[in-house]
């Protein structure tokens, strides 16, 4: 109650609480306007960045697994496959494998054909980083091969222990369906580990399927690939979901694997497995409140499966609105160091300042209501007047506040205010914030330029081209696209171990140098020799020259960057301009150099194809020749058939006597068996 009338009769407490009201209300108005612009800003970056690194992680997984079909299938078809196969199939029919058996792996003769057929698989695996191959016959499911020789080697897949696993599975299906197969994760026990696996049928010059080749698909590759490097900061993170809702890769949380042990029943799970895509705040998997992105992988699409993954990118919310937060922080603080001054000063001039009081009280009370179109016409040289000259410099700069919030909330990033003082933390911090969110909205436009680039290119690159038409495709889109005014692509050669000029654009032939150039020659052979992007300025005049219609200029900038797949390089990219290439520009390049080592190898993958359908067909027609000598050579064996007639009489007697004989030692097996049963059990 005493503190009620001190207010009511005190003009310094009223004009202590009116100046603490003034000072607040803009800062309360600059703070929820700074947050509500930052925090927009801030997720909208977040959303995009999340959606950016999804959808590459979810590209690089169709794109692994797109190789190791490929790997597969280029396995399936070598020489040394063949063979392998043919010396396992001679000694599976000597042992007398079966369904019902297994195949026999504990013999000498056995372990020499390993010995002999194990070097080429190993050095396959090694280079094409898978964790095992298996050779697997298709009439009874005999596993007649593995790299690692676990548990399975030798087992029966069509009735043995492991027919139910991921192993049995594939070649069931492979079997089933003659194609390509993957199946999913599971257990499988002879690795004691959760393993996924891919298949490919094969099949013998009649078209007749003769056995399957398996791999095991390498968890560390994808969990490479899924926990590398992706900008998200401390608590960002991508990972696999399957139809299960459990992982298919490995959290970066957990120091154990999660594959097939965390389930995962999010929002964003659940929308992927309905094949929808987008962005949204949710809980995670530990409860957390997180920016999530979610997208189907496409195995169902890409590779047939019954199937699919789920591709999820997520940060912690309160990671991605931090900044906001702590600006918030700060204006909160300035305010309060503000509220701190006025009371100081309304309680020091409080004396004598009843009538100019009253004014500077009524146009307080107007901006304390938010109005501030008024003005103080107070001229005085005394403390009143000062005072009266910072109610105007407050309504100034609030004002000037006001309009720059505007600005940004509108989307203008580049309005600045100028600090009245070095000490003039308020402008200082909303400049910073202004700052930063506008380097965020052009860090945003910079990765849709090159999220752009890279949908035109690789649109550029399908289809069925030949090696020219690639190389000249792929030389004039990014001559193009970072206004390059000249470029050539050159192709390696592993024969002559040198490279071959195949695409240009606006290209000239240079100085003292033709179309092939040997590795570590000039910057394309240095370049290549050394697998890393080379820039050049200052170039000599006599080097290489722009040709237009008005002339022809020297380009002042060269830039060189080999394009390599699994470590091959497989060509060079030249390109020249007038003008300085730019960090972004040769981020691109960079970018882009790993799909064009893709679709080249791809290209060149195709042509080798056909040239060994070519050689199967000229096998297949000399094959035919011999069935004709085969003809006569069956009409020789049965005048030998006739003969043999009298001979099959005196078998059958043996026969007979060999029955009886057979009778006990298939009692001697049973009781082999039984014992044999009691070992294991």
């Amino acid at each position: 109650m005493k503190t009620t009338n001190f207010i009511a009769k005190s003009l310094s407490a009223k004009l202590t609480i009116l100046f603490l009201i003034i000072s607040i209300i803009p800062i309360v108005i600059i703070a929820i306007i700074s947050n509500l612009s930052s925090r927009n800003a801030l997720e909208q970056s977040a959303f995009e960045k999340l959606e950016s690194v999804g959808t590459f992680k979810g590209d690089q997984i169709v794109a692994f697994i797109s190789r190791k079909f490929r790997d597969l299938e280029i396995l399936s078809q070598a020489d040394n496959i063949t063979r392998a196969f043919d010396i396992l199939y001679k000694y599976h029919d000597e042992s007398g494998a079966t369904t019902e058996s297994n195949f026999d792996v504990s013999t000498a003769k056995y372990k020499k054909i390993y010995n002999e057929i194990d070097p080429f698989f190993k050095k396959y695996i090694k280079r094409y980083n898978f964790e095992d191959i298996f050779l697997i016959c298709s009439d009874h499911g005999h596993v007649m091969y593995t790299a690692l020789k676990e548990n399975d080697l030798g087992t029966n897949l069509a009735l043995g222990k492991y027919r139910y696993s991921g192993l049995g599975k594939l070649w069931n299906k492979v079997i089933s369906n003659r194609k390509n197969i993957m199946v999913d994760f599971s257990y499988y026990s002879p690795s004691a580990e959760n393993a996924a696996f891919i298949g490919t049928p094969v099949f013998d010059a009649n078209g007749k399927l003769i056995a399957v080749i398996a791999m095991q698909l390498s968890l560390e590759k994808i969990n490479e690939i899924m926990q590398g490097v992706i900008g998200l900061g401390e608590t960002g993170e991508t990972y696999i979901v399957g139809n299960d809702y459990l992982m298919k890769s490995d959290s970066r949380f957990d120091t154990e694997s999660t594959i097939l042990r965390q389930k995962v029943e999010t929002q964003s799970v659940k929308l992927s497995l309905q094949d929808k895509s987008g962005t949204h705040i949710i809980k995670d998997y530990r409860g957390i409140s997180v920016l999530s992105f979610y997208k189907d992988a496409g195995l169902n699409e890409n590779f047939g499966t019954d199937f699919d993954w789920v591709v999820i990118a997520e940060i912690d919310k309160d990671e991605a609105f931090s900044p906001a937060t702590k600006l918030v922080r700060r204006i909160l603080m300035i305010g309060i160091l503000l509220m701190i001054l006025v009371i100081f000063v309304s309680i020091y001039f409080s004396g004598t300042l009843s009538k100019p009081i009253k004014k500077i009280t009524k146009i307080a009370n107007s901006i304390a209501l938010g109005d501030l179109n008024h003005n103080l016409n107070i001229k005085r040289k005394d403390e009143i007047g000062n005072l009266a000259e910072s109610f105007r410099d407050l309504k100034n700069n609030t004002l000037a506040i006001v309009d720059y919030s505007k600005l940004v909330s509108s989307g203008d990033y580049t309005a600045k205010l100028i600090p009245r003082s070095s000490k003039d933390e308020l402008i200082i911090a909303l400049n910073k914030m202004t700052s930063k969110v506008n380097n965020a909205s052009i860090e945003g436009d910079l990765r849709n330029w090159l999220k752009t680039g890279q949908n035109k290119l690789n649109k550029k690159m399908r289809g069925d081209q030949n090696v020219i038409s690639l190389s000249r495709s792929i030389i004039t889109f990014l001559a193009k696209y970072i206004d390059a005014q000249i470029g050539a692509l050159y192709l390696v050669e592993e024969e002559l171990n040198e490279l071959k000029l195949t695409g240009s654009y606006a290209f000239t032939v240079r100085k003292n140098l033709n179309s092939r150039i040997k590795f570590g020659e000039g910057l394309v052979g240095q370049a290549a020799f050394e697998k890393e992007m080379i820039t050049l300025s200052n170039i000599p005049e006599d080097y290489i020259r722009i040709n237009s219609s008005l002339g022809n200029v020297i380009p002042k900038n060269i830039m060189v960057a080999p394009f390599i797949f699994e470590d091959n390089v497989l060509g060079v990219v030249e390109l020249g301009s007038i003008k300085e290439f730019s960090v972004v520009e040769m981020d691109f390049i960079n970018s882009a150099l790993e799909n064009i080592g893709i679709a080249v190898n791809t290209s060149i993958s195709r042509v080798k194809l056909k040239t060994l359908l070519n050689v199967t067909q000229n096998q297949s027609e000399e094959l035919q020749t011999q069935q004709e000598e085969l003809k006569t050579s069956n009409e020789e064996l049965e005048e030998q058939t006739e003969e043999l007639k009298v001979s099959t009489e005196k078998l059958k007697e043996q026969q007979e006597e060999l029955k009886a004989t057979n009778g006990e030692l298939e009692e001697k097996t049973e009781s082999l068996e039984r014992q044999k049963n009691e070992i294991m059990e």
